[in-house]
């Protein structure tokens, strides 16, 4: 989208640049004349704020490169906490993950897989901590 706004202030003919770059018309349009992506728009709607989410977003990542996968019910119950101690007690609606995963792709939701025993059996604290 960036990449035709810019084509367009440069060479000025819209239907070309949604065409090239294959982006809708009505949103290039839209963008050209400073109406602001959704996600950009309503940012100050969201329970926390991008600077937060970004960092609950990391600390899921820092607890998965761990080995602690963290459930979808410790997010939002993280995110809560995060409100209380800001004074804000608020409630996160049923869907309020899924927008935050969405929000952030890099986060995955996996299902647990069994660990095979004979990896179980050669992790000794000897192998893990030389």
């Amino acid at each position: 989208m960036r990449k035709a706004c810019e084509a367009y202030r440069k060479e000025g003919r819209l239907r070309k640049q949604y065409l090239e770059f294959n982006v809708p018309y009505s949103t290039l349009r839209r963008r050209l004349i400073g109406v602001l992506p959704h996600a950009v728009a309503h940012q100050d709607q969201q329970k926390l704020s991008v600077a937060l989410e970004k960092s609950l977003a990391d600390w899921v990542i820092f607890q998965a490169d761990l080995g602690l996968p963290v459930t979808h019910t410790q997010i939002r119950g993280l995110a809560q906490r995060i409100c209380a101690n800001r004074s804000e007690p608020m409630e996160f609606g049923k869907r309020w993950v899924a927008a935050f995963l969405r929000r952030y792709p890099v986060l995955k939701t996996q299902r647990p897989r069994r660990i095979d025993s004979a990896r179980i059996k050669l992790a000794t604290k000897e192998r893990i901590r030389p």
